[in-house]
């Protein structure tokens, strides 16, 4: 369940705080969604976030290309001027 690291400590990092509540070592299906579900919901705060994947920790947890690799272009959409200001 280790490729769920990146996408969830991309979405604390971008917020700028830890997420909470979240499973530090996830042995289940379960667990690795429920992370995600975490994730999406502190992303969801996000004004200027799409939703289009906020609501995919199944497909998340599954590994699903379309779903992590749309979730990552969203991220840098959203946080990237805000980054850029940062810099």
């Amino acid at each position: 369940m280790s490729r769920e690291r990146p996408t969830l400590a991309a979405a604390g990092a971008l917020e700028g705080r830890p997420i909470t509540g979240l499973e530090a070592r996830p042995r289940s299906f379960a667990s690795c969604k429920h992370n995600y579900e975490r994730s999406l919901l502190a992303l969801r705060l996000r004004p200027n976030m799409p939703l289009d994947h906020l609501y995919s920790a199944e497909k998340l947890a599954r590994g699903e290309p379309t779903a992590v690799l749309g979730l990552l272009a969203h991220m840098r959409r959203a946080y990237g001027p805000s980054l850029a200001r940062k810099a």
